[in-house]
């Protein structure tokens, strides 16, 4: 039986029966890089609040209440975004969808800087995967997103993109982790840290 059949049928279940899981969360530069960005904007309308003005507070009052309010709802929906790892397999969250599957589906990585994934043997289905397909041709001013690999990877159903949690590789314990729940992953973690030293 290959590594197809053998998977097709398998869901895990999330959280496991014992309760063990490690979840990750998106990296912290991640996570506060937009309020490196809204400070300064926040700052200089809160400025205007002060302005002799009427028209200048008002109109400070309206942008640093809409300001605000949209950097918490971001701030909410990129708390919200998380990786989980357990015995029974690998779980991404992201607003809108979510992508999960057993680690005997998992077999490969992609560890470039800003292209964390993991590979699976067996499509992913459901929304989350349909959705990722779709956007996998997006990008900004002509410049894609995902690389070639990645688009076809995507379009198979078969990547599940983790680069969102890239900074837990070089600093935290997420290659042991996932070493822990999928040894067979062990040589493409050692052979990548390898190549870094």
């Amino acid at each position: 039986m290959n590594v197809l059949e053998k998977t097709r049928n398998l869901s895990p279940k999330f959280p496991t029966p014992n309760g063990e899981r490690t979840v990750y969360h998106i990296s912290p530069l991640r996570r506060f890089c937009m309020w490196i960005v809204f400070s300064p904007l926040l700052l200089f309308f809160s400025i205007l609040l002060f302005s002799s003005s009427r028209a200048d507070r008002e109109f400070g009052l309206l942008m640093c209440a809409f300001l605000g309010t949209f950097g918490l709802i971001l701030q909410l929906l990129m708390e919200r975004t998380k990786l989980t790892l357990s015995p029974a397999g690998v779980k991404l969250k992201q607003t809108g969808y979510k992508l999960e599957t057993s680690w005997e589906n998992i077999v490969g990585l992609r560890l470039d800087d800003g292209s964390e994934a993991f590979i699976t043997g067996a499509p992913l289905t459901g929304k989350g995967a349909s959705l990722l397909a779709w956007a996998s041709n997006v990008g900004v001013a002509g410049a894609a997103f995902y690389d070639e690999r990645q688009r076809e990877l995507l379009q198979a159903g078969q990547l599940i993109p983790i680069e969102a949690f890239g900074w837990h590789f070089k600093h935290g314990n997420l290659a042991a982790d996932i070493v822990r729940y999928a040894p067979h992953l062990r040589g493409i973690l050692e052979s990548v840290a390898a190549q870094t030293k």
